[in-house]
């Protein structure tokens, strides 16, 4: 699966994220702390929705989500409600599958932490949202550390594969991400291929990606092959200026209104010099007064 493409719209606190299998929409509710998830499958007439509560861990920090609701479509089908599983309609094409469904669903409608690695986009958005439970300053700083734990890692890993000179390996990027692969594979018969994977898997794969390897990179495999797109997500983030706050004015207080008074009434005597008052010029004093009113009323009330 090639890599997906994010597009962020914070107006409409929507994340837009595409693949070659399906576009996804999440739409985020900070106010209670949800957001709904709506999937459409490419080349099909098939739809998944999804309402999920998240909350956030600020030592160290981490965002967790539960499965509130979940329904497919056409036709519709609804597997959660209110956070619980209605097993009692869930429908599949054997026991087998049935009894798979209701374990994975069992398990989305408990507390689980968003992984990193593969949900990005989501935990950096919402804690984005979130300033009175990490700060703007921790969320930075998060975003930072972040962009430097990758590096770092990719360094490691350039530095293991410059090391293994008599290997003939590089690190490979296209559509589907970066790869430790030979050089030269292009005449390589299948089981050539395969010892090959196997290779690079043992003597690479296992000793920079596994947490417990003396030799862990410190990004897991999944990051190493997207780190181009998560680091220019996190650049994105932090080249983006924080926003003018806009400050509205409380009303007309009773010092603005004595000041309106006294300039009406100023006006109102300078303009009585040059005219005789009747009906008529009244109804004009008037509406001269209050145009000049609107046009100084900004002035007057600051």
């Amino acid at each position: 699966m090639s890599i997906p493409n994010i597009e962020v719209m914070d107006e409409d606190r929507t994340i837009s994220i595409d693949d070659d299998w399906s576009s996804l929409t999440l739409t985020f509710y900070p106010e209670r702390k949800e957001f709904d998830s709506h999937r459409s499958i490419n080349d099909d007439c098939f739809y998944i929705n999804e309402i999920y509560e998240y909350k956030i861990n600020t030592n160290p920090i981490e965002v967790f989500v539960r499965l509130k609701y979940k329904s497919i479509e056409p036709p519709l089908k609804e597997e959660v409600k209110d956070g619980v599983v209605l097993e009692s309609i869930l429908e599949a094409p054997s026991e087998y599958h049935r009894k798979e469904l209701l374990e994975r669903l069992n398990k989305e409608i408990e507390w689980q932490k968003l992984n990193l690695a593969v949900s990005y986009a989501e935990i950096f958005f919402i804690l984005s949202l979130h300033s009175d439970s990490l700060s703007r300053e921790d969320y930075r700083k998060y975003l930072r550390q972040t962009v430097e734990r990758i590096k770092m890692g990719l360094n490691r890993i350039e530095d293991k594969v410059k090391d293994a000179t008599d290997s003939d390996l590089q690190i490979v990027e296209s559509e589907y991400g970066k790869n430790i692969w030979f050089k030269k594979t292009e005449d390589l018969s299948d089981s050539e291929r395969e010892e090959k994977a196997d290779f690079v898997k043992k003597n690479f794969d296992d000793l920079l990606f596994e947490q417990g390897s003396q030799e862990f990179c410190g990004i897991s495999q999944f990051e190493f092959r997207n780190s181009s797109e998560i680091l220019k997500h996190l650049e994105f983030l932090l080249d983006q200026r924080e926003k003018p706050k806009v400050e509205h004015s409380g009303g007309w207080t009773m010092q603005t209104i004595i000041k309106s008074l006294l300039l009406t009434f100023v006006i109102s005597w300078f303009i009585s010099l040059f005219v005789d008052i009747n009906p008529v010029l009244i109804f004009v004093i008037v509406q001269a007064v209050a145009f000049l009113q609107s046009a100084i009323g900004s002035y007057i009330s600051k």
